[in-house]
């Protein structure tokens, strides 16, 4: 766990510039989990209702599960977009740092 604390702190200092970008893919995170939760409240009321022969709460139920589904998807949809750019960013950082620790290894040699 130590370990693991420590390379997070020496990752951190690349991902400084990502602070926004991190704390947007938490929240767009948050309601993915939200809606997670909600899909088996909103599946168990069309169960109710079609024990019920509630047929036309049915469809309104559908429809609001389709209207949760698209939303859903549309936070993934960004919220991987975001994570492919704080990857790239963070790693372009990292990188940018290991050649420039190499070059200056390599002018003191020479």
């Amino acid at each position: 766990m130590h370990e693991f604390i420590k390379n997070i702190k020496s990752i951190w200092k690349y991902a400084k510039k990502e602070k926004r970008g991190i704390i947007t893919y938490i929240v767009l995170s948050l309601f993915n989990i939200v809606f997670s939760v909600a899909f088996p409240f909103v599946f168990s009321t069309i169960i109710v209702n079609l024990t019920d022969n509630k047929f036309d709460q049915v469809i309104y139920t559908g429809i609001v599960i389709l209207s949760l589904y698209i939303i859903d998807d549309t936070f993934y949809f960004f919220r991987n977009r975001l994570y492919e750019k704080i990857f790239r960013e963070i790693y372009i950082d990292i990188f940018t740092h290991i050649g420039k620790d190499c070059r200056n290894t390599f002018s003191i040699i020479n």
